[in-house]
């Protein structure tokens, strides 16, 4: 009896999968069922302005039925030129945001980003759906941050770093900053949290210039020629993308803040460099030294800084000044200084001067805006 139970159940499930394929053949196995797609609904009722239709028909699929089977997918669009841009989005909208400017992404996602962006996009305009053939202008792809050592951070190898804690301990402008400074762009870097330290460093470097400036508004003169230039590196290295090469032209350009002094105008110009890359602090420093009252806006608010080029080039230079080709010290001169200025001013240095007590200088080497090397022999 219960052979034949068991019979019963095979032959009921296996009546129930011929007709399911039989239905399947029937439909195709996309399951469609050849229904006719409903037309899109358009505000613009005028047939005139809608010239194109399209079938579209789905080829490679599974079986023969879906194979020949047809798809109708009617559109309805505007004629644009020789394109044809399906009514999916306001034509204003379509032209406004296309194509993207600049597309970035992980490096680890390179493969599946493009196929979800850039794939589509051009079957869509392929099929008139869109206005561009490329879906953005530019597509870069940044580095991963691995972990201590070089290894990929994952939770089984428990290398992984809580932003969280880097936060609670440094400040967030500290974690911003050195994820930009860590490395290039491009390129996988490896995480250190004894090198964040240095980042904290020199935030706290630019902070504390509020108490050593002076009261001048402007640029100083000591000054002028290393803030113009780092606007300008600072300006083309964004552009670029390279942040660490901006961040350490800051890093000298504060470096040279505490060896010349500087004025507030001076501290200003730092501000608004840094802003993107420290802004919590920025906005502190800004306030605290009267800018935001004086302009009534944010540093963020405020226009970037343009460089002077005349400006960028330094007005004096220092010279190292050698006695027989060992160093005695450095002097500084205008820039492009004759042999005989920056003699005079090396014959002023006091171990100069000791070196050539009782000699005679018979040569002079002068490399322009480097070194002088005074040659000297005993006084007959």
């Amino acid at each position: 009896m219960q052979y034949v139970i068991f019979g019963i159940i095979l032959i009921a499930f296996a009546v129930l999968v011929i007709k399911s394929y039989a239905k399947k053949l029937a439909a195709g196995c996309c399951g469609a069922g050849g229904d006719t797609a409903k037309k899109v609904k358009v505000a613009d009722k005028n047939k005139a302005h809608y010239p194109y239709a399209a079938t579209l028909t789905v080829d490679g699929m599974m079986c023969a039925a879906c194979e020949t089977q047809k798809l109708p997918f009617v559109r309805t669009g505007i004629a644009t030129g020789d394109r044809f841009v399906a009514d999916v989005a306001s034509k204003e909208a379509l032209d406004y945001w296309s194509p993207v400017d600049w597309y970035n992404g992980g490096m680890e996602h390179t493969t599946l980003h493009l196929l979800y962006s850039r794939f589509w996009h051009k079957f869509l305009y392929d099929i008139g759906v869109v206005p561009t053939k490329e879906p953005y202008a530019k597509r870069t792809s940044h580095g991963m941050i691995l972990g201590e050592g070089g290894e990929k951070m994952s939770k089984s190898r428990g290398n992984v770093v809580n932003p969280n804690d880097i936060v609670a301990q440094y400040g967030a402008d500290t974690m911003r900053l050195h994820i930009m400074f860590i490395g290039d762009f491009e390129k996988a870097v490896s995480w250190s949290n004894e090198a964040v330290k240095g980042s904290k460093r020199f935030l706290d470097r630019c902070f504390n210039l509020q108490d050593i400036a002076t009261d001048e508004e402007g640029i100083s003169a000591k000054n002028e020629a290393i803030v113009h230039k780092t606007i300008k590196k600072v300006s083309q290295d964004i552009d670029e993308l390279k942040m660490n090469t901006a961040i350490a032209a800051m890093m000298t350009m504060v470096n040279e803040f505490y060896a010349n002094g500087c004025s507030k105008g001076d501290v200003e110009m730092l501000c608004l460099l840094l802003s993107p890359f420290a802004p919590h602090m920025v906005e502190e420093m800004w306030e605290n030294m009267g800018f935001a009252a004086k302009y009534g806006r944010m540093a963020m608010q405020m226009d970037w800084p343009a460089h002077d080029e005349a400006k960028t080039v330094d007005s004096h230079v220092e010279m190292a000044v050698q006695v027989n080709g060992k160093l005695k010290g450095t002097v500084t001169v205008a820039m492009d200084s004759d042999e005989a200025t920056v003699v005079a001013a090396a014959m002023d240095v006091d171990k100069v001067k000791k070196a050539t007590e009782g000699m005679s200088v018979v040569k002079t080497i002068l490399v322009k805006n480097k070194l002088v090397n005074l040659i000297v022999k005993p006084a007959k």
